[in-house]
């Protein structure tokens, strides 16, 4: 209730002060405040142009609180800690063209531990966008996400504010339990049409699909698609209507849920520096699964079996929050965000209730170092499981600085603690150091994540 409450009087503090600023008349090609519904970063964080760029790096690491999907004798996770070295990979960047932008950004990592080779394995993630303004007043978008990872990557997954990785993407790759492979591929598509000054509408749907090389977790299938109408009341203010459906197909197991959203969005810039962008609705999600149920011992005695399988179908009604503040200065960026929504699951759970807030910070102020920092809090609730509620904390911070103009030295450090209400063997802290030596032809320190 308190996250709720604070929601709403950061809200209504924002509205309060768009009433005292004039309504001013708005040029035909002045985009106003972001809305959350499509995507992207605040509108006062200005994003420089980079040509596509190359980058390696050397490191060494050490990880604790490393578990995959088994028991000791105790009943406990069998934890492993370990030194190891992990060489990165990757090319990053944008090419411009008159009506279209191409972005591309793709991260590799091969990895060995030098006692618990296990956890050796090989990563790949992949993000190719293209924009193209059709008109003066239609535009499209297409992009392909796709990741392979051997281990959990919560703590440098690259879905921070400011990162290109789509919604969708960030909703299924983030709060996995165990550290085991998975494969995430997600198709999207976005087409906005600028009807005049002040109207626009959106439509934009995603295909995604995610796979465990563990048959003990859920994989899923699913697509998701909105549309929103925008209305732009003032040069520094826009309101809009959002509908969304999504579908969450779970693999190995029969089970599907569906789920329809209605939300206001809200989008203001506060000044040249302040940005806040806010959802305000509700979803319905329908559920249907099978279940074990007793039978009556009369029928057993006859039947020869004391349980039967039924099929399960319920709906569930919950609200819907999001918001995020961003401040830009002239060297560094600071965002706040906080959502309650409905995510897939994370191969543990099915389709889950999420309630989730994180700060990230970034800094390039100088001109041979960047610093990044981070700190996040998840927890999940199944709409259709009784397991309790799951949560997730991390924290981390990275700081790069360029030896050369090619060669830059990268420290990153980091923490998560995985708990499950009431206790049990998945309740586990990993921590991760890093220290490598990186190489890019950039005029900038490369990225921490």
């Amino acid at each position: 209730m308190k996250s709720h409450a604070a929601f709403l009087v950061l809200s209504l503090a924002a509205a309060g002060w768009a009433q005292q600023q004039p309504a001013q008349d708005l040029p035909q090609d002045y985009n106003g405040p972001a809305l959350l519904n499509r995507g992207g970063e605040a509108t006062v964080v200005g994003t420089p142009m980079t040509k596509l760029t190359p980058f390696v790096s050397v490191n060494g690491i050490y990880d604790t609180g490393l578990a995959t999907i088994a028991t000791t004798p105790q009943g406990t996770l069998p934890f492993a800690s370990g030194f190891g070295v992990e060489t990165t990979f990757g090319v990053a960047g944008q090419h411009p063209w008159k009506h279209s932008l191409l972005s591309i950004n793709y991260n590799g990592a091969i990895r060995h531990y030098t006692r618990n080779t296990y956890y050796d394995g090989i990563d790949n993630s992949l993000m190719f966008s293209f924009k193209h303004q059709a008109t003066r007043k239609l535009s499209f978008e297409a992009s392909e996400n796709a990741a392979h990872y051997s281990q959990s990557y919560g703590l440098f997954l690259p879905v921070a504010a400011g990162q290109p990785y789509s919604q969708t993407f960030a909703n299924v790759a983030t709060g996995t339990m165990f550290d085991t492979p998975m494969s995430i591929y997600v198709t999207s598509g976005q087409m906005t049409y600028q009807q005049s000054p002040r109207w626009s509408f959106s439509a934009s749907g995603n295909n995604f699909i995610v796979r465990q090389r563990s048959s003990a977790l859920i994989g899923i299938n699913g697509y998701d698609a909105s549309g929103d109408a925008a209305y732009r009341l003032t040069r520094f203010q826009t309101v809009g209507l959002v509908y969304s459906f999504s579908y969450y197909g779970f693999q190995h197991m029969f089970g599907s849920t569906d789920v329809n959203g209605l939300a206001l969005a809200y989008g203001i810039r506060l000044g040249r520096a302040w940005e806040f962008s806010a959802n305000v609705g509700g979803f319905r999600a329908g559920v249907s699964r099978q279940q074990q149920v007793a039978v009556d011992p009369a029928i057993a005695a006859i039947l020869g079996t004391a349980t039967a399988t039924q099929t399960f179908h319920g709906s569930v009604y919950m609200p819907n929050y999001a918001g995020r503040l961003t401040r830009a200065f002239h060297n560094a960026t600071v965002s706040a965000n906080y959502s309650r929504m409905i995510v897939p699951g994370n191969g543990v759970f099915l389709a889950s209730s999420f309630e989730g807030a994180g700060i990230a910070y970034s800094y390039r102020g100088f001109r041979r170092m960047s610093v990044d920092l981070s700190v996040s809090y998840g927890s999940y609730s199944s709409l259709s499981q009784s397991l309790g509620t799951f949560r997730d904390y991390a924290i981390a911070g990275g700081l790069g600085y360029k030896l050369s103009r090619t060669m830059s030295i990268v420290t990153r450090v980091g923490g998560q603690k995985f708990q499950m209400a009431g206790g049990g063997p998945i309740n586990r802290n990993f921590y991760r150091t890093q220290l490598g030596l990186a190489w890019s032809p950039g005029d900038y320190p490369l990225p921490n994540w």
